[in-house]
């Protein structure tokens, strides 16, 4: 928190200034997507491009391997992937220009690394979503949410229920 907020918990700047928390931290509005990076970088300059056309824009690209590329099979299917691509932005421009933005990039990512996108950046218009996030593991999680939420409570559009 103190590296992506820009404050200390020592001195209690990094609590939240909304419902009584007393702190400097003010909510974000932001959209985001991702794609999953399964093959080295093969034009720097291409990646580079679409993050600098991409205005209002928070991106970060999170190395995977190691540990995760080793572990056991779970819930999550990319244990294949280099790393995964996010790309955040802010509403200040509005959210339709965000999200329109958004979806560019998304688009242009995915022509450079696949349809694969890391399921805590949910997209809206991720095409074949289902496929994107949950990968080879969609039947299964889907066979756990039907035995462990029958009645839907964590339903959401893209979600596994």
């Amino acid at each position: 928190m103190e590296r992506f907020a820009w404050c200390r918990v020592s001195d209690g700047s990094c609590r939240p200034s909304w419902n009584g928390g007393g702190g400097s931290q003010s909510r974000g509005s932001y959209v985001a997507t991702s794609r999953m990076l399964t093959t080295p970088i093969s034009d720097p300059q291409k990646l580079a491009d679409i993050f600098k056309n991409t205005p209002n824009s928070y991106n970060m690209i999170d190395a995977l391997g190691g540990a995760v590329g080793r572990g056991p099979a779970t819930a999550f299917p990319h244990r294949g992937a280099l790393a995964s691509i996010q790309v955040e932005l802010s509403l200040q421009a509005g959210e339709a220009d965000a999200r329109r933005a958004m979806g560019v990039a998304r688009d242009e990512l995915g022509k450079m690394f696949g349809a694969n996108g890391y399921v805590n950046y949910l997209d809206p218009q991720m095409p074949n979503w289902a496929s994107a996030y949950y990968g080879s593991s969609l039947t299964r999680l889907r066979d756990v949410a039907r035995k462990y939420d029958p009645d839907r409570v964590f339903a959401f559009a893209q979600g596994l229920v």
